[in-house]
């Protein structure tokens, strides 16, 4: 199984990351992952200042992407 996790930073929650995930069973090819932080998320916790994405290959992380933010 292949897991995309994209872990995240809102205006209003300072250090507090949230995470959103897509798995992907039995999986081959090129596949694209859209994430969104819509609605009361939004509203509420204000907008993504930070991120990072994570491609998770059988539990364990085989790649990385980060805003230049993220720490």
């Amino acid at each position: 199984d292949v897991t995309v996790r994209l872990e995240y930073r809102q205006e209003k929650l300072h250090e507090h990351v949230q995470a959103q995930e897509i798995t992907y069973h039995n999986v081959r090819g090129t596949h694209k992952t859209e994430f969104k932080v819509v609605g009361d998320d939004y509203f509420d916790d204000g907008r993504v200042i930070a991120w990072r994405c994570l491609l998770i290959n059988n539990g364990r992380i085989v790649a990385e992407n980060r805003s230049f933010m993220w720490e």
